[in-house]
């Protein structure tokens, strides 16, 4: 599993639903078998099945299959869900966000 970065530079092209992190590919299937919500590909821009496999597929680079699990819906809502339905490349700042959802999920759990 890859050091998690300050920042991720996502790209992607909506023609094909092909993603890249920092250049490198991002791959769905690794997510599907953790969970199968779009065997059809990525996809972004709205809250439907192909950008909830990419939010998965993100985060398990970085994380736990089990806190990848805990907060990908609420990656996708955050950050997936809000990309244009276009083409597109951007940068997020994944470890503050990180950070707050476990904060967040250890409150949740007290």
């Amino acid at each position: 599993m890859p050091r998690l970065p300050a920042v991720l530079k996502l790209k992607g092209k909506i023609s094909t639903g092909e993603v890249w992190i920092d250049g490198k590919p991002v791959f769905a299937e690794r997510s599907l078998a953790v969970c199968n919500h779009s065997p059809t590909g990525f996809s972004w821009g709205y809250l439907g099945s192909g950008p909830t496999q990419l939010a998965l597929a993100i985060l398990l680079r970085y994380l736990s299959k089990r806190e990848a699990v805990a907060l990908y819906q609420d990656f996708k809502l955050k950050f997936i869900a809000n990309l244009p339905q276009t083409d597109f490349e951007t940068e997020i700042d994944i470890r503050e966000w990180i950070a707050g959802a476990r904060a967040e999920t250890s409150d949740n759990d007290l």
